[in-house]
């Protein structure tokens, strides 16, 4: 199956998703196969919270293990942070633990046509349309890839260690997340948290690129309202790097759409995909030790790529230097912002679009550096 790749491991950030997507599909559609995937979602979520344990319980057990305890007393740490300083909707999240026997919660799948930079897109009723499709096992998962497959397109199934149920559900901590140190475990509850303020239906770049935002900005806060300026110096290096990355990919993608676009043959279009896709691989080393020398971005590039495995990435990162310009723009005060953002997921896509295109071209962020970002309104103070 040439055209599936599998991302699993790596020191990327995790594949995450949006369950409630899932869980929407079973209303409204008819078929056996709508029906089957409704099932396994709403009984694969349902199963894990049948598994929870409460973290207060378990941090009172005299037999927890050190390095446990101060894992899940680091995650509380941070519920709370998120809450009191960044005006999360915490609420019962992340107040129960379920232990997995697998790295990965979810698989999603990916798809892209052959010659195109458009991701296949599944439409349910409640959530909308979304660019990827979630499962609980990882057979189904690469069954249904398999299956893609089969229809000529390019397809990737990424093992995700966290999702989010948009705030219909209390979400609990997953033991995937507590192999992160506490700096990488904060992003990921942001991030996760972020999925909370704002879902904008059938826009799965701007719900992605909104939380990646929110979790690159809080992670700064959280380090320096700590006085870890060293980690706080890494970070920054790191999040610049992931910007940087995803421009580069997104360069390649619109280099690529236009061999796909032009008036070539589909037969020289395939292969001047093939020697595109080639020249990428050859000149990351090079890109990458040109710039940060970061090495996170290593393990997924040595995976074949296809037009799914770019999309997926740009997915999480399209706008998210938009969404710092509106951090920025709104006084670097999470309320206003989250405001702002909710404002703008409100608009029609045209509209919403070129608003983000406005934002995108200002990257006035270095506003916000200097100062401590709070949790309260500009109304409040």
């Amino acid at each position: 199956m040439k055209n599936i790749v599998k991302h699993y491991a790596g020191n990327i950030p995790p594949v995450a998703g949006i369950v409630l997507l899932a869980m929407s599909a079973g209303f409204g559609l008819a078929g056996c196969e709508s029906t089957a995937y409704y099932w396994q979602a709403s009984s694969g979520h349902l199963g894990l919270m049948n598994r929870r344990q409460s973290v207060g319980d378990i941090l009172d057990s005299d037999s927890l293990e050190q390095t446990e305890r101060a894992q899940l007393e680091q995650a509380v740490a941070i519920r709370d942070y998120a809450a009191a300083e960044l005006a999360l909707p915490v609420g019962g999240s992340y107040r129960h633990l379920v232990r997995l026997e697998s790295n990965y919660v979810t698989w999603n799948v990916f798809a892209a046509g052959p010659l195109s930079m458009e991701p296949v897109q599944w439409c349910f009723p409640v959530a909308g349309c979304v660019s990827y499709r979630g499962y609980f096992k990882q057979g189904a998962a690469e069954e249904f890839a398999a299956k893609m497959q089969q229809k000529g397109l390019d397809v990737i199934v990424g093992g995700a260690t966290a999702y989010s149920t948009l705030g219909w559900f209390k979400d609990p901590l997953l033991s995937t997340f507590l192999r992160y140190d506490d700096t990488r475990l904060a992003s990921l509850l942001f991030h996760e948290l972020a999925h909370q303020v704002v879902y904008v239906k059938g826009d799965t770049s701007f719900n992605e690129s909104f939380a990646s935002a929110v979790e690159e900005l809080a992670v700064e806060q959280w380090l320096r309202d700590s006085g870890r300026a060293e980690d706080l110096q890494q970070w920054s290096r790191h999040s610049a790097w992931v910007d940087t990355f995803a421009r580069w990919l997104l360069m390649h993608r619109e280099a690529l759409q236009l061999i796909y676009q032009s008036n070539l043959a589909d037969a020289q279009k395939r292969d001047q995909k093939q020697d595109y896709f080639a020249s990428i691989v050859s000149s990351y080393a090079g890109f990458r030790d040109s710039h940060a020398g970061d090495h996170s971005y290593d393990a997924w590039m040595r995976r074949p790529l296809n037009n799914a495995s770019l999309l997926s990435i740009g997915s999480y990162n399209d706008w998210v230097g938009a969404f710092k310009q509106l951090f920025s723009e709104n006084g670097c005060r999470w309320p206003d912002f989250y405001t702002a953002a909710q404002r703008l997921g409100e608009r029609d896509s045209g509209e919403r679009i070129a608003s983000l295109e406005k934002l995108q071209r200002g990257r006035e962020v270095a506003l916000c550096v200097s100062q401590p970002a709070r949790g309260e309104s500009a109304n409040e103070t």
